[in-house]
């Protein structure tokens, strides 16, 4: 039977991080998607950060929690970049469900380190659900003039960078403030995407974008609930949960028919969306 916190956590990460995608993927075609990430991660940093210092929240990690904390900011934000580069050249509805295969990774990582049971049968709905994101990524399947969605390899490494920022939560598990946790992986995101972009930074500052305000809000809520499930009685329901995020956009986009898909492409999202459901269901 589901525990009530860790289900809840989880959806609400699941949907923080289905529109945050969404609409990070819009703004990232407006204006550039390195402007678009800067946009939105300044935006979440500034807005924890004022909470945290209002309520004087802060609690910094040490020791091997701290330098867990400081790999994972660096990973996320390289995970991160990935994305926006995919979702500024791609297809949403394509580009997200592919760097969510992490979450796979995540589940087995997260249950072997909380040595949680883990049945065989999970090992044939990976497959499943890897085969199916493979098809998703060929907009045809003509061997003879195969062509690659575009943004696939972007997410595709992106979801290997997440497999350490779904995973390694765990071992720091209730060893770290987690508002502080989100906001060192968000500050670290912004700061390493403004040296990126040094020469606009005073530009894209003065004339930000109440769409990236929203979106890096978007950005925050999923990262606290996210900490908040991991947290939780039920580690491994929670990180299952928020790993359905990316049904998200692509119901979104395919209700304002935004994106055309083969017909290939519609059978195999929903084919790994039900592997996947399963396999972090079961």
């Amino acid at each position: 039977m589901f525990e009530t916190y860790p289900l809840l956590f989880g959806l609400l990460a699941a949907l923080s991080w289905g529109l945050y995608d969404y609409w990070s993927a819009k703004l990232a075609k407006k204006i550039g998607y390195q402007r678009a990430y800067f946009e939105n991660s300044f935006s979440a940093a500034a807005i924890l950060l004022i909470i945290l210092l209002a309520g004087n929240q802060i609690v910094l990690p040490t020791g091997n929690s701290l330098a867990i904390v400081l790999f994972l900011s660096i990973v996320s934000f390289l995970g991160s970049l990935l994305v926006y580069k995919s979702f500024s050249i791609g297809k949403v509805s394509i580009n997200s469900p592919i760097s969510t295969l992490y979450m796979i990774v995540a589940i087995i990582g997260v249950a072997i380190i909380t040595r949680s049971t883990m049945p065989l049968v999970k090992l044939g709905l990976a497959v499943a659900t890897v085969l199916s994101s493979v098809l998703v990524a060929f907009h045809t399947l003509n061997l003879k003039e195969y062509k690659i969605e575009k943004g696939v390899i972007y997410s595709a490494l992106a979801a290997l960078c997440f497999t350490f920022t779904g995973t390694l939560p765990a071992v720091i598990k209730n060893q770290v403030h987690e508002p502080t946790f989100a906001l060192i992986i968000i500050a670290v995101t912004a700061i390493c995407v403004s040296i990126m972009n040094w020469k606009q930074i005073a530009k894209w500052s003065k004339h930000m974008s109440l769409i990236g305000v929203v979106v890096g809000l978007l950005y925050l809520l999923g990262w606290l609930f996210y900490f908040y499930g991991v947290n939780s009685a039920n580690s491994v329901l929670a990180v299952a949960i928020t790993g359905l995020f990316p049904v998200v956009p692509v119901i979104l986009s395919a209700i304002r028919r935004e994106e055309i898909l083969q017909q290939h492409q519609k059978l195999a999202l929903a084919a790994m969306f039900i592997s996947l459901t399963a396999f972090l269901l079961l």
